[in-house]
């Protein structure tokens, strides 16, 4: 197993951190995509009244899509090989059953 070592984050004025990053690999079908993302954001923000959620959203190159998919704001998704070096408080995978041989 790896484990990723994170950078210190320094916490805000008030001494406490109100920013959550959470990750999102969303392995969902090109159909689904996009359903399955806004379901998930809505129950981070019901969910988050005392926290500024932050979502950084990550997909697989492996699975193959008719183009690079983009998040209900418009930004790509980015790569999943990126998620390594980026921080997240919490990650979210979903989607459908992994199809490739190595992931």
């Amino acid at each position: 197993m790896t484990y990723v070592r994170q950078p210190f984050r320094p916490l805000n004025d008030s001494g406490l951190d109100r920013t959550l990053v959470i990750g999102f690999v969303n392995n969902a079908s090109d159909r689904a995509l996009a359903s399955t993302e806004r379901q998930f954001m809505k129950l981070l923000c019901a969910a988050s009244r005392d926290f500024d959620v932050r979502s950084r959203f990550f997909v697989c190159s492996e699975i193959c899509r008719s183009s690079h998919p983009k998040t209900a704001s418009g930004e790509p998704y980015h790569d999943i090989s990126e998620l390594f070096s980026s921080w997240v408080d919490a990650l979210i995978i979903t989607g459908m059953e992994p199809r490739t041989p190595r992931l």
